[in-house]
């Protein structure tokens, strides 16, 4: 059964390259599972998780076509996975910042927004360099800011696999 947010939260996952190949045919199952169809998505459902990363990136785009997934900016995918993030860290350390700014390190190029946000945040958590700027408080106000949105709608374990690459600082966060 559709829960509402799935396609938008895989799309983000996707563009920020956060799913890993044997992750996509859970993936792919949860998406079947919510009623959506298409002829690439079921095959790449039936894989296995041992299946070769050519394999699945052979079906990956396919699947987005067969669900109508949106095409996103790194902000529009960073401000979801955000929602994400928020909803399944407890607060602590600070792990939505943390999080994101570790996909900002990741890619190339990003535009200014969100993830250039993170990176500088956390950058400043570390070192505590901005005179007059309290580097707390501008994370802490970073993270209220995604905390506070509507939480996105989507079963827990997707959700769970979608955010995996960043249970290291759920971690941190206690």
């Amino acid at each position: 059964m559709d829960t509402g947010d799935e396609v938008a939260c895989v799309a983000a996952a996707h563009h920020l390259g956060l799913i890993a190949a044997n992750s996509w045919p859970m993936v792919a199952a949860y998406l079947v599972a919510a009623g959506y169809d298409g002829e690439d998505l079921v095959a790449l459902a039936s894989l296995p998780a041992t299946a070769s990363g050519w394999s699945v990136d052979q079906l990956v785009p396919g699947a987005l076509t067969d669900v109508s997934a949106p095409s996103l900016t790194d902000d529009h995918a960073a401000e979801v996975v955000a929602r994400l993030i928020a909803l399944l860290m407890p607060e602590g350390k600070h792990p939505l910042v943390r999080s994101l700014a570790a996909v900002a390190v990741q890619r190339e190029n990003y535009d200014p927004g969100v993830l250039l946000d993170a990176f500088l945040l956390e950058d400043t958590l570390d070192a505590g360099w901005l005179p007059g700027i309290s580097s707390r408080d501008g994370a802490n106000e970073f993270e209220a800011r995604f905390r506070e949105c509507p939480p996105v709608n989507l079963p827990l374990p997707l959700a769970q696999i979608l955010v995996e690459p960043f249970a290291r600082f759920s971690a941190d966060a206690g």
